[in-house]
């Protein structure tokens, strides 16, 4: 049996995610969980904080209107929708930049995720990925290779996570050598 997924504390980014996981436990353990009131009662248990409180009502014995077990997920999701999500990872997407010490991976990793939350487009992601604010070594190195439309974004950010491993390790040899002449 699948272990019950975190509980849905009723923040729109985590309730997707949850509700999903809720989901596949239910499919995975169809056989374990053979009645509606097994169902519902696994969702509910998921559901917590103000989410709980939109079930409440018609989660009681006496309710005219009782749930039925696929209604719940159905009837949080409009209450949990994230209305500015697009506009939310745009916004996220236009502040990333890469710090001293940090790695080209983890500022992919975001601009990936927060391209595929704003649904954009693959074909505009590796002008996304240009568009970072990336140590001025990686940006500049990246413009010839933008400028091809013969390149896409798999192969331009493979290029630029190769030439940002390769600065990464040149200032680790400069580091130890500046280390070892002190």
């Amino acid at each position: 049996m699948v272990p019950d997924p975190h509980a849905i504390p009723g923040k729109p980014d985590v309730f997707e995610a949850c509700e999903l996981t809720v989901c596949h436990k239910l499919a995975t353990n169809a056989d374990y969980y053979t009645s509606p009131i097994q169902r519902l009662a696994t969702v509910k248990r998921r559901g917590l904080g103000d989410a709980a409180n939109h079930l409440l009502s018609r989660s009681r014995p006496n309710a005219r209107d009782p749930y039925l077990d696929p209604e719940v997920i159905q009837h949080l999701k409009p209450i949990q929708k994230h209305v500015n999500k697009k506009h939310t990872a745009i916004a996220q997407l236009r502040t990333i930049q890469m710090k001293t010490g940090e790695k080209f991976q983890e500022c992919l990793i975001m601009l990936s995720y927060c391209a595929q939350e704003a649904d954009m487009p693959k074909d505009r992601w590796k002008e996304e990925l240009h568009r970072l604010k990336l140590l001025p070594v990686p940006q500049n190195q990246g413009i010839i290779m933008r400028q091809n439309d013969s390149i896409n974004f798999a192969a331009f950010s493979l290029q630029c996570t190769r030439r940002s491993k390769t600065i990464e390790e040149r200032l680790a040899v400069r580091t130890l050598n500046r280390i070892s002449q002190s």
